[in-house]
């Protein structure tokens, strides 16, 4: 049982943290994010942008602008 729960919090934490890289990583890729944000800053700002979509957003298949 408890080998089952690892599994699933591994699971979880990993779906969670590959979402997070692949909007941090399109804010970072972005020249004028970078002119204007440090690095720490695109971090809490993807947050941001992932909660909005995922909590707030009704259609997910927009592009992100």
């Amino acid at each position: 049982m408890k080998k089952l729960v690892y599994l699933i919090a591994v699971l979880l934490f990993v779906s969670c943290t590959q979402e997070e890289a692949t909007t941090y990583k399109e804010m970072k890729s972005d020249e004028s994010m970078l002119e204007f944000f440090t690095d720490s800053e695109l971090q809490d700002l993807a947050k941001i942008v992932d909660f909005f979509e995922s909590e707030i957003c009704l259609d997910k298949s927009k592009p992100k602008d």
